[in-house]
């Protein structure tokens, strides 16, 4: 019997995952947050966050074949999928492409993923849970105009920093 076209293990809290050249995949992969390209491991290391670990979850429910993942690597995306607040739109930063976009969960608080799914530019990503939006002055005025200590938005130190990085340059 081969072995299956598709592993993930757990390594230094980080889901590493290995796969055939798949451009589907590796599109998916870019648009989860802090997730990197490792060329001497040739695999994709996806840390373990509560939100990092409901799109993988959901990326290897879609997958065509059964995917080869450790055990150990199952219980820790279901202990990660377990701390998440869904009561609270997480917005972070991720690079599905050459530019930064801001990316969060769908499935999220409702009336800041509703604001944000209205930008004109948005990506939604239906395989991993999640939709991306340019980061550009469109998507700054929409969480500008969402209150995030009420309305159940937050933002990533990365997403933040990269907001405030773009309004200093004006």
């Amino acid at each position: 019997m081969s072995p299956a076209p598709f592993s993930a293990e757990l390594a230094r809290d980080e889901a590493v995952l290995r796969f055939p050249y798949d451009e589907g995949l590796r599109q998916l992969l870019r648009a989860i947050p802090g997730r990197r390209w490792d060329p001497a491991e040739r695999a994709w290391c996806v840390p373990l966050g509560p939100e990092q670990a409901e799109a993988l979850a959901q990326l290897f429910a879609g997958l065509p074949d059964e995917p080869d993942i450790t055990a150990e690597l199952q219980r820790a995306i279901g202990r990660r999928r377990a701390r998440r607040r869904r009561e609270e739109c997480l917005v972070e930063l991720a690079r599905p492409d050459t530019d930064w976009w801001l990316s969060f969960a769908t499935d999220a608080a409702p009336e800041p993923v509703a604001a944000l799914l209205e930008h004109p530019a948005v990506r939604e990503v239906p395989a991993i849970g999640r939709a991306l939006i340019p980061l550009d002055d469109h998507a700054a005025g929409l969480l500008e105009g969402l209150d995030e200590l009420r309305g159940g938005l937050r933002l990533s130190e990365h997403a933040r920093s990269a907001l405030l990085e773009r309004s200093r340059q004006g």
